[in-house]
């Protein structure tokens, strides 16, 4: 009877280990499935910070490019004053600080969106620090 209360006994151990690593499984999958789910996440504020940067920068070369046609207008629109006077004059001078006027309002609006840009930058860069320490947590 001995033996039996034994391999009973050693039964039971096995059986209680067995439920000790499925429980441990079943954690580990859930774990799994939240770094996947980081990773997925964390991949998409990197896409998403890529994507702004690209605007950014884009926005700074059109910005850029706008200036460089501003000089040119510059250096033109003063010969152009040299030959034309009065209300011609007048009115080219008008156009073109109207232009002018113009462009730095979207070099303003730029700088605000490049601000803005480094503001969810910072944003996300947090968010990206929380999903690191959140994997930290979950591989103790």
């Amino acid at each position: 009877m001995e033996k039996v209360d034994e391999i009973m006994y050693s039964i039971r151990q096995k059986e209680d280990q067995v439920d000790i690593f499925q429980s441990q499984i079943k954690q580990l999958e859930i774990k799994l499935e939240k770094l996947f789910y980081a990773k997925d996440k964390q991949f998409k504020v990197l896409d998403q910070f890529l994507e702004s940067q690209y605007k950014r920068k884009q926005k700074y070369q059109e910005v850029l490019e706008i200036s460089k046609n501003i000089r040119f207008m510059k250096t033109h629109s003063t010969r152009v004053l040299d030959i034309i006077h009065g209300t011609n004059a007048q009115k080219t001078e008008q156009k073109l600080e109207l232009s002018r006027r113009q462009i730095d309002a979207e070099i303003y609006q730029t700088q605000i969106e490049i601000d803005q840009a480094r503001l969810t930058m910072g944003r996300l860069e947090i968010n990206i620090d929380q999903l690191y320490y959140e994997r930290r947590k979950l591989s103790i």
